[in-house]
């Protein structure tokens, strides 16, 4: 298993160091000055880094992308998305008990 991390200019902002394998839904909520993220709808981490120069167009998963050398981890994407800002906190735990009720992560 390996760690969690939401990066963001070289810098680690939020960080699950708990070894996961297997089935997981990992959940980032980054907006300006407050990012949170959750593993199987627990351990909240959050932050306030200051995100303004991000852009949407340039992301990577599963990688070092600032290393001297870009590592790859080795996943297995089943389910990717990316939801407005504007989905209220009610429609994301609708679309969490949903995705966990399709894919039995948790």
């Amino acid at each position: 298993g390996g760690n969690l991390v939401t990066q963001y200019n070289s810098g680690v902002i939020l960080n699950h160091s708990s070894g996961f394998s297997g089935r997981f839904l990992h959940e980032v909520d980054a907006q300006l000055g407050a990012l949170e993220s959750r593993v199987n709808n627990a351990d909240e981490k959050t932050s306030s880094t200051d995100i303004s120069g991000m852009e949407s167009n340039k992301f990577t998963i599963a990688a070092l992308a600032h290393a001297p050398t870009v590592s790859n981890a080795a996943l297995d994407i089943e389910f990717l998305g990316l939801y407005p800002v504007s989905m209220t906190d009610a429609d994301a735990a609708a679309l969490v008990a949903t995705l966990n009720a399709r894919f039995e992560i948790f």
